[in-house]
């Protein structure tokens, strides 16, 4: 659902994308955090391994507006069914 061309990677582009289709409206600004969050190593694309890291980090004890966020993610994620 997030990486479009199958290279095993999250691009910005494909984050973006795709966190607009599961309808969760957020800033360009909390979208740069939330990016910046999830990618780990800093890379500027986000693997597989971690993304689910840092979903599995994001457990309902919220504590940061960038776990808030995250969470609300996982959520839709769960709810479309992936």
């Amino acid at each position: 659902m997030f990486d479009e061309n199958g290279d095993n990677k999250i691009s910005r582009n494909e984050f973006e994308k795709a966190i607009g289709n599961l309808g969760i409206n957020i800033t360009t600004d909390e979208m740069e955090v939330l990016y910046m969050f999830v990618d780990l190593d800093g890379t500027g694309e986000i693997e597989y391994q971690e993304f689910i890291r840092r979903l599995r980090r994001s457990g309902v004890n919220v504590r940061k507006k960038e776990d808030e966020l995250l969470y609300t993610l996982y959520r839709a994620i769960q709810e479309a069914g992936l």
